[in-house]
């Protein structure tokens, strides 16, 4: 669909002539929209000299379609696994619900690791998940064991706020590497 709304500027090759009201300001963008939009831009060089097209495109009409394509890779993002370590479902589920809610706009995948009935050891071998934990379990977790791909946070559900923004800078950067891996 994204190469339908491009592809009606450029119908019969009138795109040099069309005037783009949005300006393109390059330093506005994010390190994985700067990503994209060479990508498509080389896409677009390849595809332009394969079919001896001889208009040019403007930075603002490639910056159009690196917008549609942006979104549709957002669609394919996979979800953040967070593992919570807890010694009751309940609380498990209050977390899970909390985290939900308040972060909505990112995908997650909360997970139960249940400390008193579970093997420890089953817990280090989690790559690329989030662990939350109780502050009273800490004494139970080796730290260096866990794989550096798995941060841990010491959080209460009723400390939540006070970890808010650490929580989304963690899903903003497990979000971007799983953009940039889609890219390459």
């Amino acid at each position: 669909m994204a190469i339908v709304y491009f592809y009606k500027k450029c119908i019969l090759n009138l795109h040099p002539l069309l005037s783009e009201s949005n300006p393109f300001l390059f330093n506005t963008l994010n390190t994985n929209q700067k990503v994209l939009f060479n990508q498509v831009q080389r896409m677009i060089d390849v595809w332009r000299t394969a079919n001896n097209i001889p208009y040019f495109f403007t930075k603002e009409q490639i910056y159009f379609l690196t917008n549609q394509i942006e979104v549709i890779y957002q669609l394919f993002i996979p979800e953040i696994d967070i593992t919570i370590v807890t010694n009751t479902i309940s609380e498990y589920e209050s977390i899970a619900l909390k985290l939900t809610t308040t972060f909505n706009h990112y995908k997650l995948n909360p997970k139960v690791f249940m400390i008193n009935a579970e093997n420890i050891e089953q817990l280090y071998q989690n790559k690329n998940t989030i662990v939350l934990i109780h502050p009273k379990f800490v004494t139970f977790i080796d730290e260096t064991k866990l794989l550096a791909s798995s941060p841990i946070i010491k959080l209460a559900i009723d400390y939540l706020p006070t970890y808010q923004e650490q929580l989304i800078q963690l899903f903003k950067q497990f979000n971007n590497r799983s953009f940039l891996a889609l890219l390459n």
